[in-house]
């Protein structure tokens, strides 16, 4: 805030103003873990794929996540660098379970099947998982990365 009144910006939009940009993200930065070891319960067409050769009814995946938080949570005895990755499909509820344990905390942030991404509203405690698949026939422009009006690169798979 002070570097904006000690000098404004020229962008009237201030999210494009490199400078401030840069001072809010070094500014408002949390800490990390130095590692992370996290559970991986994201994937929705495995998932799905278990269950309908067990027999059992999809909706017993979100039963089958909590249950998966709470087995990390009582191994991570609190420690930030364990953690959980879920799907927003099957595990609402765990990743509600696990913000509650403490876990970092990743979901995917493409939509399952499409080869595009939404990423309105996001939860600070919540990284984005976004998966950059291409195949090698793939046209040119299908390959290179795109850029976002968040700066990020990448392609939604």
């Amino acid at each position: 805030m002070q570097h904006f009144l000690q000098h404004g910006s020229i962008e009237r939009a201030l999210r494009k103003d490199p400078e401030l940009n840069h001072l809010h993200w070094v500014a408002t930065r949390r800490p990390a873990p130095q590692s992370i070891v996290a559970l991986a319960m994201d994937e929705r067409a495995d998932l799905e794929a278990a269950a309908d050769a067990a027999g059992a009814a999809r909706e017993r995946i979100s039963v089958f996540n909590a249950l998966a938080v709470e087995a990390a949570a009582s191994v991570a005895h609190g420690d930030p660098g364990f953690g959980m990755m879920l799907n927003g499909t099957y595990g609402r509820e765990a990743l509600a379970l696990a913000a509650r344990h403490g876990l970092w905390l990743a979901r995917a942030v493409e939509r399952p099947g499409t080869q595009e991404s939404e990423l309105a509203e996001w939860p600070v405690h919540q990284t984005v998982k976004f998966r950059y698949l291409h195949r090698p026939d793939d046209p040119e422009e299908a390959r290179l990365p795109i850029r976002t009006t968040w700066g990020v690169t990448g392609r939604a798979s």
